[in-house]
């Protein structure tokens, strides 16, 4: 609690709007670890409301802060099972993480976007945001991401009892999952 409460006297002292809205966020991001959701979703959508005050909304530090606080939202509602409302975060998110051109964050956007898809019961959509997640992966050339978006989609294609689609995405996955010595995933992969 002692990050979130130093965050909290940033953003209440804070001099200027982009400080207080990166205080927000920073809020938002301590009460989605500390599982406090509506908190999160509070401050995440105070950083909004700041950032809207900024002034230069298309000015990359504005757009952090928007990506930021919709990711923020997206996985506050993705924990209370409010996925719909995750899904249209997580889209804004990877909006404003492309125009800054943070492709890293795109991919997690989509591999999220899988996650709240494949828990609402749209398998098609999850396996889609899931392989999208990996292109970008691929051209960042992150085998351990790869690995995690090949296990993502062989678990939809298992809930789905496709197991031998499961079976191939899994075995493409276990080659990267023993070399990184990644235990836990390998017994789930078994």
């Amino acid at each position: 609690h002692e990050y979130a409460n130093r965050a909290y006297d940033v953003s209440r002292k804070a001099k200027n709007l982009k400080q207080k809205a990166n205080a927000l966020n920073n809020l938002a991001m301590v009460f989605c670890h500390k599982e406090f959701y509506k908190s999160a979703i509070t401050n995440a959508e105070k950083a909004i409301e700041t950032a809207n005050q900024i002034g230069k909304s298309d000015s990359a530090a504005v757009q952090v802060i928007k990506a930021n606080a919709n990711m923020y939202l997206g996985r506050a509602y993705l924990q209370i099972s409010a996925f719909e409302s995750a899904v249209s975060h997580f889209t804004l998110a990877k909006q404003y993480y492309k125009r800054i051109g943070n492709k890293a964050q795109v991919a997690y956007m989509y591999m999220l976007s899988g996650v709240a898809n494949n828990k609402q019961g749209n398998k098609e959509d999850a396996i889609k945001q899931y392989k999208l997640s990996m292109a970008l992966y691929e051209e960042m050339e992150n085998e351990v991401a790869i690995a995690w978006m090949l296990g993502n989609i062989g678990n939809v294609y298992q809930e789905m009892r496709d197991y031998r689609s499961a079976f191939e995405y899994y075995y493409k996955a276990l080659p990267v999952f023993v070399n990184y010595g990644m235990k836990t995933n390998e017994l789930k992969i078994y």
